[in-house]
């Protein structure tokens, strides 16, 4: 890529995506990574770019009315007034906030306005634009979980659908966790390609992801899931996008891919078990952006995820340094943990995939 890469990212509003004290999704993840940025790839390699967050009306979008009234009331709610009675009506309890969390919701529809300038930065002649601090992948239409509010990920390919006029969107999951949220809002759409990439369903949560799930009704093949298993590593994720992402890709030909997916794949993350080094992390935003070349698509892309301390920043770098196709050196950076028989199930897996996409893609 030889152009600046356009880059939205807001840290003020960001960091209101706080659950708070003890919580593993804390807002201060977003602090210095700019500074860290720069450091590692120099300044002149992006364009910065904010995104406000959307009105209070915008995530009926994607989500149902009861649903956006309850989560900004309450998550915008000073905490000593915070009303939690019908909470597990609408979100599980990773998602309940504690002492000295941020404005959650309004942090929410932040990430939904990177991505919308996102989107708006791709349809206005870039070929590619990054949204640090999306990819919100298990929030439903009317529930969130797993730290997720307002589903980004959904929202981008529903923004370009009706907005944009997009007719064929990719949706693309590198995340260790399944997207369950984002599989409910296309499972029946045979416009939205869903390819998703993640640890083994039986091993991580959400627990969903199989080979057999894949799309229903006039959807039916149009969501290709890939269950890798624990310890997968470098090797065993190149091969799927070899085997799988690149040739379904290929063969969809979307107009434009939303990508989404952070650092919790890297081998350090205390909550997944993926084992994907940094240079394997690199290596899946050089395939993302040789996708990009070779169809000639569009590319949004949301990076959220993760969960290392100090190696997160070092883990989103390594992906944007991907689409960048450059490869920054990284001292001390765990290796991926590739062997011979994870690569062997791995291998299984395809093939798994495989049989269950014969009826619909040319492998």
């Amino acid at each position: 890529m030889d152009e600046l890469l356009p880059l939205v990212f807001d840290e003020d509003v960001l960091g209101k995506y706080d659950f708070g004290k003890d919580h593993p999704f804390r807002g201060d993840r977003f602090d210095s990574f700019l500074e860290e940025l720069d450091n590692r790839l120099g300044e002149n390699r992006y364009k910065l770019y904010r995104g406000e967050p959307v009105s209070e009306q915008e995530p009926l979008r994607i989500a149902d009315e009861d649903y956006v009234e309850f989560s900004r009331e309450f998550y915008n709610s000073p905490e000593p007034d915070r009303d939690s009675s019908r909470f597990d009506n609408y979100h599980s309890r990773d998602n309940f906030p504690g002492r000295r969390s941020g404005k959650l919701e309004l942090a929410a529809r932040g990430a939904l306005g990177q991505a919308r300038k996102a989107c708006d930065l791709v349809e206005e002649g870039g070929g590619v634009a990054v949204s640090v601090g999306g990819g919100f992948h298990h929030a439903k239409p009317g529930s969130g979980e797993g730290f997720c509010i307002y589903n980004d990920v959904a929202y981008a390919a529903e923004y370009l659908r009706e907005e944009k006029g997009a007719e064929k969107v990719m949706v693309l999951d590198t995340d260790a966790h399944a997207g369950n949220g984002t599989y409910e809002y296309f499972a029946r759409n045979p416009e939205v390609l869903q390819v998703d990439l993640h640890q083994d369903p039986s091993t991580i949560y959400p627990g969903t992801g199989y080979a057999e799930e894949i799309g229903q009704g006039k959807g039916e093949g149009f969501t290709v899931n890939v269950p890798l298993p624990k310890g997968a590593g470098d090797a065993s994720l190149e091969l799927a996008f070899e085997e799988i992402v690149e040739p379904v890709t290929e063969e969809f030909s979307p107009e434009i891919i939303v990508r989404n997916g952070g650092g919790d794949p890297y081998s350090g993350d205390p909550l997944t078990n993926l084992g994907a080094s940094l240079a394997g992390l690199n290596m899946i935003g050089q395939r993302v952006e040789g996708l990009r070349r070779s169809t000639g698509s569009k590319l949004v892309d949301l990076i959220v995820s993760g969960y290392t301390g100090e190696e997160l920043h070092d883990s989103w770098i390594a992906l944007i340094a991907g689409l960048l196709e450059t490869s920054p050196g990284f001292t001390g950076q765990k290796t991926g943990d590739d062997d011979s028989g994870t690569l062997e199930e791995t291998k299984n897996v395809i093939n798994q995939v495989k049989r269950h996409h014969d009826d619909h893609w040319n492998f």
